[in-house]
């Protein structure tokens, strides 16, 4: 895992190549999978944008090491799972986004 920190998370990606409701599923086995690996990603320090573009490119030449060379500058040493899922919960766009207010404009019965 510590050599190629990319590979199980590309391969969960690549069995399951939904574009909604893959990536926190993804994220929370493979911080487990890092944690009994005896290591930690540091999500807080990854761009999403790049993340995702390394992601696109494992998954268009899977086994490649495409994700592997994009994490291995996050990679530190093992956080506890309480640790590991604090910085998951505070990873951007790893939380559920709050529900919009509705006004009552959108209330107002139709017809």
């Amino acid at each position: 895992m510590t050599a190629h920190p990319g590979d199980v998370m590309g391969m969960l990606a690549y069995a399951h190549p939904f574009l909604d409701g893959n990536g926190r599923t993804i994220m929370v086995v493979h911080t487990e999978l890092v944690t009994r690996a005896g290591i930690s990603i540091d999500w807080a320090k990854t761009d999403k944008q790049d993340y995702l573009a390394a992601l696109t490119r494992e998954l268009d030449r899977p086994g490649k090491g495409e994700l592997d060379n994009y994490l291995k500058s996050f990679v530190g040493p093992a956080a506890s799972r309480a640790q590991a899922s604090a910085i998951l919960s505070a990873t951007r766009g790893f939380a559920p986004e709050p529900p919009t207010p509705r006004t009552s404009q959108t209330m107002r019965p139709k017809g």
